[in-house]
Parts: C-alpha cells; sequence; structure tokens
C-alpha cells in the first residue's frame, strides 16, 4: 500500500465522516437485532 495515498485518504474528511456512519449504522443494526432477540426471549419465556 501506498503510504502517501493512505495518509491523504485518512486526512480527508468525508472519509472520516462516512466511516463514523458506517460504525453508527452498524452499531444501530447490532442493538436493533440485540433488542429483537430480548423481546422474542421476553415473549417465548
Amino acid at each position: 500500500m501506498n503510504k502517501k495515498w493512505l495518509a491523504t485518504l485518512h486526512n480527508n474528511p468525508l472519509y472520516k465522516a462516512r466511516q463514523l456512519q458506517g460504525i453508527a449504522y452498524a452499531s444501530l443494526l447490532l442493538n436493533g437485532i440485540l433488542l429483537a432477540i430480548c423481546f422474542l426471549l421476553m415473549i417465548g419465556g
């Protein structure tokens, strides 16, 4: 990998925003799945 290219990519605010957005969506999705599982367990149990 070209380190200069990587540095440029990481200094790009849009790239950082996209990365944060991806992390946020992933955590929301995981939370939703966990909530659904807990809800089903409560109904089933």
